[in-house]
């Protein structure tokens, strides 16, 4: 491997390379990560699992980003912050020019979480600043290929520090293999947004059969967790390596046309997401008052409308999410973002059907109020 280039590593989980990584930045026990108070549980786990701490940010104002002024105020007053990590949410990328920003100013480790980004490598090969980024594979992101995750590094010092780490990573074991590979297919071959309720139900019913694998961490003690230490699923390995060009231009295409029939067809107050939007979005996010009521009507009439997130650190209890270090009155935003935001989808398996239906059906519900 030429670390003067790119350098990619795998985990059998998103969330196993970002524990992998931090270490290699020098991360220790009793340090400080500063990470987006709007997120999922897998990113203050794979922060717990090496003993550090995960230091919640709050987001902007109806944005579902985190805020650069909240983050410079927590890490000003904390001295043991060593590394930052920036979440895409729903693939709306925080700007690169703050990035850029918070890289010459602060002397600390700064990680993209791109888990709601397409993997690319092809346009960061000739990118002259160094850089971190993690992917995650399960279902729901870009490339729904199987759990496992992928880390992008243009650091040489952290890249020969991961590939140390690497070798010491075992197989998992035979039977989640399998289990992954049962989950896949499944998804391939019978998702879809009109059943998206009732694949999700049969997930939920696999995984207390032991027939499959949760999103969540087997093991709820992240500091004891054996996943930490193993390799991705060479199944999901190959399919990742598999991923090209043309693969990537399909769903871009596609996602812009399903971008703009909700963009155009969406009667809404509050947007998150403005009309003439191009870029790439995982899912399309809008804000509801009454976004139980919707979620119910929703599953009532098979239309795949997502509450996630409905914790700002999903899917734990506010109880739990304090426990964390999470402080409720320091992520305000993040309360509201979880208590009104529900997102559509936008991948290759939405066809513009689908798309003008969940509008419509929608509109039919906000009509209401």
């Amino acid at each position: 491997m030429d670390f003067k280039k790119l350098s990619i590593f795998y985990g059998y989980r998103g969330r196993v390379c970002l524990s992998m990584v931090l270490q290699a930045a020098g991360v220790k026990k009793g340090d400080y990560v500063a990470c987006q108070s709007f997120t999922c549980v897998a990113v203050p786990e794979a922060i717990i699992s090496i003993g550090a701490r995960p230091l919640f940010i709050d987001t902007e104002n109806a944005f579902v980003n985190l805020s650069l002024d909240d983050l410079e105020k927590k890490i000003s007053k904390n001295k043991l912050v060593k590394a930052v990590v920036i979440q895409h949410t729903y693939g709306i990328k925080f700007s690169s020019k703050k990035i850029s920003f918070l890289k010459n100013k602060y002397n600390i480790t700064f990680i993209e979480d791109c888990c709601h980004l397409p993997f690319d490598i092809h346009n960061f090969e000739n990118e002259e600043d160094e850089f971190i980024k993690f992917y995650s594979f399960e279902w729901g992101k870009p490339f729904p290929l199987g759990i496992g995750g992928a880390l992008l590094i243009k650091n040489k010092k952290i890249a020969e520090a991961c590939k140390k780490l690497e070798k010491n990573f075992k197989n998992p074991p035979l039977l989640n293999i399998l289990k992954i590979e049962l989950q896949y297919y499944v998804f391939q071959y019978f998702y879809s947004p009109s059943n998206y309720f009732l694949l999700k139900k049969l997930f939920h019913l696999f995984n207390k059969l032991g027939f499959s694998i949760s999103n969540k961490s087997e093991n709820n003690n992240f500091l004891s967790n054996q996943e930490y230490s193993w390799k991705i699923s060479p199944f999901v390995k190959k399919r990742i390596q598999s991923l090209n060009e043309s693969k990537k231009f399909f769903l871009l295409r596609h996602n812009k046309k399903i971008l703009k029939i909700f963009s155009n067809n969406l009667n809404l107050k509050d947007k998150i997401i403005e009309k003439n939007y191009e870029e790439f979005l995982m899912r399309y996010p809008i804000i509801v008052k009454n976004k139980i009521e919707l979620l119910k009507f929703a599953e009532k009439n098979n239309l795949e409308i997502s509450g996630w997130y409905k914790k700002p650190v999903d899917p734990l209890s506010i109880q739990d999410c304090q426990k964390l270090g999470w402080n409720i009155k320091s992520c305000s935003n993040s309360i509201i973002n979880a208590e009104t935001i529900v997102t559509l989808p936008l991948n290759l398996k939405t066809s513009l059907s689908d798309a003008e239906r969940i509008s419509r059906q929608i509109n039919i519900f906000l009509n209401k109020d």
